[in-house]
């Protein structure tokens, strides 16, 4: 063969691959609720509810589900606030009767949950067939079909001795909520039941009442019996043999106690929650067919982006002046967090569609805002409540300046520059060590990493903190050139300067080959974010030895220098440290303190695994940083749904479900192993990173 010709088979052949490669691309469509449909997932919500639904079909098949609720989700995530709205028991009146008959869900496609709504069917003795379809149809109000079918035939058949009575008597009831500090008051108002309810959360700061409506309305034409007592309320019917009866319940919450009921209709319609599902699905562009993103990655990349919907609260109460969205509303439902805020953003700017970018808008203003109110961007900003703790500064600069990448909105820009400004002023203001190193202080919740060893001997210089800062002052300083304010882009330049070098003074060990944290040289007395746990302490200015993923920070910001660079990621990344078979663990793994399932003492946290790519990217670390990437795909796509944290032994997910950064980080992973580094591209340009991609 010519090497004329050789040429031609080889560029032919990719020709043809390319081709058939795009046929493939171009038969993808952007996922719909059906492509999402499976059997391992239990939670129901609706965009902008304060509230989502659990099903149990394995241990209630017949129940509408138990309603959990905002603030009461953190309070008690184990325990809805609304267990039992309505449940479904048969009994048999006949001669030959079985008395109440035991339900279980069908072992064979007897559960199906889509995003718009879930199936359960089950088997009631031998003769009862029962489909219940549970759906959000609002952000306020949830629905559950019930299809019971009589299979027993009527006196006088073939199959049926004249003596028995077919006839089933079917009892759906319910409870109000009364219990651990929740208290209701029920009420018949013709078919349906009214429900007041008054909760006071014993969650500081959250110690508030919770004062909330609520009203179970049906298609039966019957009134409920009322337990006084026991706010106990039931349906009954009778179900002659051979029928079928369809009974449609609803759940509706009110602000303020409701009106006369409302007309429902006799079957459960989800038109509209699928549409509106289905249109979110297509904000996002569909990644293209790969060696990295086959089947599984499609699914949980939709999946991801499904969770911005499921977990975004409506606008209400005095600081909420835009809709949030939640880390998760099965279990930090209370409110918006600061750095979970920041990649958020960064998926939903994957999106080119307008309603992805509001939303990212909606969580930046709703930050900005509280932020002005108490001098410094807050940890958390709830409904009513606004906890005036701190998490790390800079990523919101850094989401701020993609936004004004799309946008080129300078009043927005603009907003952003103050509210960020005055944020990192606070710190030096409020956590800065007194030991005249530069450096800022912080430990437990402050830091995001709430029960990290880091912090078990009290507050620390830390590396991450005192990076966030120096990237902070870098990316100020390029808002201030945007805005034309020379003075103000000079001044954070030189703070710049200033923040790297004491970096590079204080935290870098020689020895060690690797940046640590560093106990203050002088003690003071400091804010610790109240997780702290004491234990043998170091001498005052002693580095805080303890491996972890956070000296990747260093590169993130682009402090170290490239033999420092290579120096931490060949420390760090060792099976002995940081490369245990899901990685990155959050503790080392040959650290006493290492536990593979204790929150921020060793599991694995996808969001420190993506930052610490960025940053080796930064130094031309390509393959370290693509084996992160490839590690967070691994680990998210072993569970149903994105979770909190996963053990870095098993990775077995932990935490809470839906859990909104995992699903975020996941989505910008699979944007990068697709060629966009949108993200990491904003953040290089303005560090001047010679080596990023």
């Amino acid at each position: 063969m010519s090497v004329a010709l050789g040429l031609c088979v080889v560029v032919c052949l990719a020709v043809a691959a390319s081709g058939v490669e795009g046929r493939q691309e171009a038969r993808r469509a952007a996922a719909t609720c059906a492509d999402l449909a499976g059997n391992d997932t239990y939670q129901l919500s609706f965009e902008g509810s304060w509230s989502y639904v659990t099903l149990a079909p394995a241990s209630d098949p017949t129940s509408m589900g138990a309603l959990g609720y905002r603030v009461f989700s953190d309070w008690s995530p184990g325990t809805p606030l609304f267990p039992e709205i309505v449940t479904m028991a048969v009994e048999d009146s006949g001669i030959a009767g079985e008395g109440d008959l035991s339900c279980d869900a069908i072992a064979d496609g007897g559960y199906e949950w889509r995003p718009d709504y879930a199936v359960i069917k089950a088997k009631c003795g031998k003769n009862v067939e029962v489909h219940v379809k549970v759906a959000y149809t609002s952000s306020t109000t949830t629905c559950a079909q019930y299809t019971v079918s009589n299979l027993k035939q009527a006196p006088g058949s073939s199959t049926s001795p004249l003596s028995s009575s077919p006839a089933l008597k079917l009892v759906f009831s319910g409870k109000a909520p009364n219990f651990l500090g929740a208290t209701s008051a029920a009420q018949v108002n013709g078919t349906s039941i009214s429900v007041a309810t008054k909760a006071t959360m014993p969650l500081p700061p959250y110690t508030q009442q919770m004062h909330r409506y609520w009203r179970v309305q049906t298609s039966l034409n019957t009134a409920p019996s009322l337990d006084a007592q026991s706010h106990a309320y039931a349906w009954s019917l009778s179900l002659p043999a051979a029928a079928t009866k369809n009974v449609t319940f609803c759940l509706s919450e009110y602000d303020s106690p409701p009106s006369a009921p409302a007309p429902l209709a006799p079957v459960l319609d989800t038109s509209n929650t699928t549409t509106d599902i289905n249109d979110w699905l297509a904000q996002l562009p569909v990644p293209p067919a790969s060696a990295h993103i086959g089947p599984t990655e499609f699914k949980m990349y939709y999946n991801a982006w499904f969770q911005f919907w499921f977990n975004t609260e409506r606008a209400g109460g005095e600081h909420w002046v835009r809709p949030v969205i939640t880390p998760s509303m099965s279990r930090y439902a209370r409110g918006l967090w600061l750095w979970d805020t920041g990649f958020h953003v960064f998926a939903l700017l994957a999106s080119p569609g307008s309603r992805a970018l509001a939303k990212a808008k909606d969580q930046l203003t709703v930050l900005t805002t509280a932020g002005v109110a108490v001098g410094h961007i807050p940890r958390v900003v709830g409904a009513t409540v606004i906890e005036k703790t701190t998490q790390p500064p800079g990523i919101l600069t850094w989401a701020a300046l993609v936004i004004y990448n799309r946008t080129r909105d300078d009043d927005f820009l603009r907003l952003a520059f103050n509210a960020f400004a005055q944020n990192n002023d606070w710190f030096y203001a409020q956590r800065l060590a007194k030991d005249g190193s530069g450096l800022c202080l912080w430990a437990g919740e402050d830091s995001g990493w709430d029960t990290s060893p880091r912090w078990d001997q009290g507050p620390v210089e830390a590396i991450d903190l005192n990076t966030w800062l120096h990237m902070d002052h870098l990316l100020l300083a390029h808002m201030a050139k945007l805005l034309g304010n020379a003075t103000a882009h000079d001044m954070w330049t030189q703070r710049a300067h200033q923040s790297a070098a004491a970096i590079q003074r204080w935290l870098w060990d020689d020895s060690k080959g690797v940046f640590w944290d560093r106990l203050p040289a002088q003690s003071a007395v400091q804010h610790d974010g109240g997780t702290t746990r004491i234990r043998s302490p170091s001498p005052p200015g002693s580095f805080v030895d303890v491996v972890t993923p956070a000296p990747f920070w260093a590169l993130l910001g682009n402090v170290a220098n490239a033999s420092q660079a290579e120096s931490v990621s060949s420390v760090l990344l060792t099976p002995s440290n940081l490369m245990t078979p899901y990685h990155m663990p959050c503790v080392g793994r040959s650290e006493k303190v290492f536990d593979p399932t204790d929150y921020w003492r060793g599991p694995v946290w996808v969001n420190v695994n993506w930052l610490a790519g960025v940053g080796l990217d930064c130094y031309g670390q390509h393959d370290r940083a693509s084996m992160l990437r490839n590690a967070t795909v691994a680990v998210v796509n072993g569970q149903p749904e994105p979770r909190e944290y996963y053990n870095p032994l098993t990775g077995d997910g932990l935490g809470a479900k839906r859990f909104s950064w995992t699903g975020a980080v996941y989505i910008v992973t699979l944007q990068e192993m697709a060629g966009n580094s949108d993200v990491a591209n904003t953040l290089h340009t303005i560090l001047q990173c010679r080596h990023s991609k």
